[in-house]
């Protein structure tokens, strides 16, 4: 491996879940009600709690991510995870790799958005513990900085890799 890129990452699954619960807390009280409530219910497939859970992320949807959701399987993200990024009950709920990041030998690149629900707060201190590793935040972006802000993305992108490949040995 020469270099490494983790864009929007989420390396800890009990940090994850404290980021999304503070970016929850900032919902409309009537958004948050409606999921206490759904949640409670044990209707988190509601069509009610879907279209308060996408307060939280991009409306509308770009097409290449309505593309790519049309085909996600959503018990084995459910499995995984939980019904979605605010209710993690799922399998790897306790998964945290952060202890290996200051292995990492390579160029890294850290990326996320500004309003990301892997925040900058989380990628940051993910940063922090790869030595040398590089961090870009996209200002106008949350979750999909490369379909939000796509020539931002692609030049830092760009660069980084132009960086670390003058760093390979050959």
């Amino acid at each position: 491996m020469a270099s490494l890129v983790l864009a929007d990452p989420c390396l800890s699954i009990p940090r994850f879940a404290a980021g999304t619960m503070a970016l929850r807390a900032a919902l409309p009280a009537d958004v948050r009600a409606t999921l206490d409530r759904q949640e409670a219910a044990g209707t988190t497939d509601s069509a009610e709690y879907e279209a308060a859970v996408v307060e939280f992320n991009l409306d509308p949807w770009p097409e290449p991510l309505t593309r790519t959701t049309d085909h996600i399987n959503l018990a084995m993200y459910e499995h995984v995870l939980g019904p979605n990024d605010f209710t993690i009950t799922g399998t790897h709920k306790d998964y945290d790799g952060t202890q290996r990041l200051g292995e990492l030998a390579v160029p890294t690149l850290f990326l996320c958005g500004r309003h990301d629900e892997a925040r900058p707060e989380e990628t940051s201190w993910y940063h922090s513990l790869v030595p040398g590793a590089e961090l870009v935040v996209f200002e106008h972006s949350s979750h999909m900085p490369h379909l939000e802000e796509p020539q931002q993305y692609q030049q830092a992108l760009r660069d980084f890799l132009h960086r670390a490949e003058g760093t390979i040995k050959r």
